[in-house]
């Protein structure tokens, strides 16, 4: 699993073999999961149990330590933070920075850029940085992105959690018309209605193991003892 040098909350601590004072957080330990098409993955756990860990190492931002990924498809991904997002450049190039990364031309990706910034109600500060954002905004843009390229492969963190009812409301529209289109769904998200509406399967997650996993609602009700 991925190892982390920094404090992350509900990690397994555990001393380097090298310099006893020296601890490290592993944030995921010996997980394996195989997904395949019609799979819809909810990711649920305290925070700190490793779902965006393991979000990252399936999207290819972490590498594994040990281990491998393996992955059939195009893939797009919604995370919590703006760490994707390159703050100093305005909203539409970070646009045509995330489509190129996913595998578009810049052509396509100009093509596109109108779209993704009217979905996402940028209004005027598509041509303004970043760091102007909100975060509701940051997620917005994210989520626009992610989602107008149409992937086969589909992982979210809190996707829609912008604090935007009207949004929310457009993004899981959004979400339920591109369901016949997406072969494999992983959403991590402590909404119960969110989860029920889109996932068949879960992963109940403790200290970056797997505690549990199989149908979603037998698996929602061990978790729902542990909240």
């Amino acid at each position: 699993g991925a190892a982390s040098s920094s404090a992350t909350v509900g990690g397994n601590l555990r001393n380097s073999t090298t310099d006893a004072s020296d601890t490290v957080v592993r944030a995921l330990d010996n997980v394996t999961i195989d997904l395949h098409s019609g799979d819809r993955i909810a990711l649920l756990g305290h925070n700190g149990a490793g779902k965006t860990t393991l979000i990252k190492v399936m999207a290819g931002i972490y590498p594994p330590s040990n281990g491998s990924v393996l992955v059939k498809g195009r893939v797009s991904t919604l995370l919590r933070s703006s760490a994707v997002l390159e703050l100093e450049e305005t909203g539409y190039q970070n646009i045509l920075l995330m489509c190129v990364c996913m595998g578009l031309s810049i052509k396509e990706a100009k093509g596109m850029a109108q779209e993704i910034i009217d979905f996402s109600e940028l209004g005027p500060y598509a041509h303004l940085p970043v760091r102007t954002y909100s975060t509701g905004m940051k997620t917005r843009l994210q989520f626009g992105v992610a989602t107008a390229i149409r992937p086969q492969i589909l992982l979210l963190d809190e996707g829609l959690g912008t604090g935007d009812a009207h949004f929310t409301k457009k993004a899981e529209e959004r979400l339920q018309e591109m369901m016949d289109e997406i072969e494999i769904l992983v959403l991590a998200s402590h909404s119960q209605s969110l989860l029920e509406s889109f996932c068949n399967k879960a992963v109940l997650m403790e200290h970056g193991r797997f505690a549990r996993v199989g149908d979603f609602q037998d698996v929602y009700q061990s978790y729902e003892a542990t909240i």
